[in-house]
């Protein structure tokens, strides 16, 4: 059929040319770019372009949809969770000062306790001293000496 004899001969183009664009210089690969960029060889989704141009079926919405719910519902699990621990911690907190504010004050009301116990014996002490010195004091003037 395409043979040399019957007269029919196809027409091909030259590889190497007269410098016109489309020869020997390789420029013909920036025109094929050209053609294949203006008829959909890149971008629109066929070789690049993040699927620009096809249209997304309903199931593939609603899968997406269904994971942008079950992610926001895991961050807020997550963000409840910490706001349950972190109260948690405040009132851990709050209760162990508590607890130590009762014991300082417990050691403090066992300080004034002794100082009061201690204050007594001093001042009883005082009382039973100054009684025992009236009481030679007059021992000694009841024998007749001279104390001065």
């Amino acid at each position: 059929m395409f043979n040399s004899n019957d007269g029919f001969t196809m027409p091909v183009a030259p590889v190497y040319g007269s410098g016109n664009g489309f020869g020997g210089e390789g420029s013909w690969i920036i025109w094929l770019v050209v053609i294949l960029a203006i008829f959909g060889g890149w971008g629109n989704g066929n070789w690049g372009g993040y699927g620009g141009g096809q249209s997304t079926s309903v199931y593939e919405g609603y899968v997406l949809n269904n994971d942008m719910s079950q992610l926001s519902r895991q961050i807020d699990n997550a963000s409840d969770r910490l706001f349950s621990q972190n109260v948690q911690i405040s009132n851990g907190l709050c209760d162990g000062f508590y607890t130590q504010a009762q014991l300082v004050n417990g050691v403090n009301t066992n300080i004034m306790s002794v100082g009061n116990a201690i204050q007594t014996q001093l001042a009883d002490c005082c009382c039973k001293t100054q009684t025992n010195i009236g009481d030679v004091k007059y021992a000694i003037g009841s024998t007749g000496a001279d104390i001065s």
